[in-house]
């Protein structure tokens, strides 16, 4: 009888602790989308602009990249672009790459995200949309998550 209550006491747990994780999860996408309904309709990028110099900030968000979950596939500093391997899409039959360049200007160094998602040959690339729930919506959505968590962003702008 101790042994059915401990399990019942672990399965009630790990029950709110998921609902937990959901919970904040949500919060945080509800957040995201709804900075990102201010945003222009149909941008592509992600503009983060650092105070790190070309070496430095390619470090960094590759670094940072591989942290947030992401696979380098291409990482080629001396040309400024990262590309990331084919990743899942949340709730999605997508695969996402994400297309990183950076550049030094004068005292900056300004990094560019782009995205773009595929399936079976249908591919096309992430942007502001009018949809929450679309695919290049959501992986827009992820872009402006990892351009603001970029620990050493000046400024973070959308074009």
């Amino acid at each position: 009888m101790s042994l059915n209550k401990n399990n019942n006491l672990k399965t009630k747990t790990l029950l709110i602790l998921l609902l937990s994780i959901s919970a904040v999860t949500f919060a945080q996408n509800k957040e995201t989308f709804d900075i990102l309904s201010t945003f222009p309709k149909r941008v592509n990028t992600i503009v983060i602009t650092t105070l790190d110099t070309m070496p430095q900030a390619f470090k960094n968000i590759q670094t940072h990249l591989v942290d947030y979950g992401f696979s380098i596939e291409i990482a080629d500093e001396h040309s400024g672009i990262i590309r990331t391997a084919k990743g899942d899409i949340d709730h999605y039959p997508f695969k996402s790459t994400l297309t990183v360049t950076v550049q030094q200007t004068d005292s900056t160094s300004t990094i560019e995200i782009r995205g773009n998602a595929s399936n079976n040959g249908f591919d096309f690339e992430a942007l502001n949309g009018n949809s929450k729930t679309g695919v290049n919506t959501v992986l827009f959505a992820k872009m402006y998550e990892v351009g603001m968590m970029y620990i050493n962003a000046r400024s973070l702008s959308v074009k």
